[in-house]
Formats: C-alpha cells, structure tokens, sequence
C-alpha cells in the first residue's frame, strides 16, 4: 500500500481544531464550536458572565434573565463587548466576539435583520430590545459596519403603492 506521502495526495485538514462551548441557564442551553486557541479566554468569559446572570427560575420568567437560546446568545455578544471596550488588551476576547457573533448571526438570523429576529422572540418588550442592543454592541466592538439594508427595505415598502 502507498500511503498519501508516496502517491502524492494528502488527505485536507482543518486549519484548526474546534472544541464545543455550551452557554447554559436554567433550561436554555445553546453549545457552538470554539477554535481550541479561543477555548480558555471563551471559558473565561463564560464563567464570568454566568455569574453575572440571575439564578434562573424554572420557568425563565424573571425579566431580567434570558428566556430563549437567541437572548442568552446576545447577551453573552453584549458582555463580551463590555469586556472588550474596558479593556485594551482584550485582543483574544476580540476574536471570541467574532466567533459568537458569526454563530449568532448564522444560527439565529438566518440572512435576517436582527430587528426580525428579536420581533419573534419570546418575553417583554425591554428583553426584545436588549437583544438588539447586545447585537450592535458587539458588532461596534469589532468593527463591523452596520448593513444600511433595513432602511432601504423600509423605503421600499413604503414607497410602494397599497393595492
């Protein structure tokens, strides 16, 4: 048998390993794959931002605690973002953010505005708004220019003529 040095193929691997990352409150679980050279400063972030979360109740009903995947995502972007804006040498923190927020968008958004999202989300209006809040923070902490695509959308919709 020729192995892949002697016939001159090689068999293509990932540039880098992923290792799994599980945000967890009460009932809400959410897990994303984490570059393993992200996992410590991920984990540390994660350690930290559960112990900002309140105790969850069982049936997620405090309005100061998450009560979906999609909220406990965004508000893990959120604090991530605070991280990144109190401090200046937070650069592996950067690219956590970065990570999340591509898994965010991906899992969460499906090529849609993030007002979209937060509409069909379940919970009061001030938690709605908190997961827009959290999404362009994060988004403002790694420099990612906003899409100017839901005023045009906007524009367009109303600009049509109602039949």
């Amino acid at each position: 048998m020729y192995s892949g040095g002697a016939t001159g193929t090689h068999t293509p691997r990932s540039s880098q390993n992923l290792r799994p990352l599980i945000l967890t409150h009460g009932s809400l679980d959410y897990s994303f794959l984490i570059p393993t050279a992200l996992h410590f400063p991920a984990s540390q972030l994660k350690d930290a931002f559960n112990a900002s979360l309140p105790e969850p109740t069982d049936e997620l009903a405090q309005d100061d605690e998450p009560s979906s995947n999609a909220e406990l995502v965004a508000r893990y972007i959120g604090f991530i973002a605070a991280e990144v804006d109190d401090d200046e040498e937070a650069a592996g923190f950067v690219e956590v953010l970065k990570v999340v927020l591509n898994e965010f968008e991906r899992s969460f958004m499906h090529a849609n505005d993030v007002h979209a999202l937060a509409a069909t989300l379940p919970g009061i209006t001030a938690k709605k708004l908190l997961v827009v809040q959290c999404y362009y923070a994060g988004r403002a902490a790694v420099a990612r220019p906003i899409k100017p695509r839901t005023l045009r959308l906007s524009l367009i919709h109303i600009s049509e003529p109602t039949r």
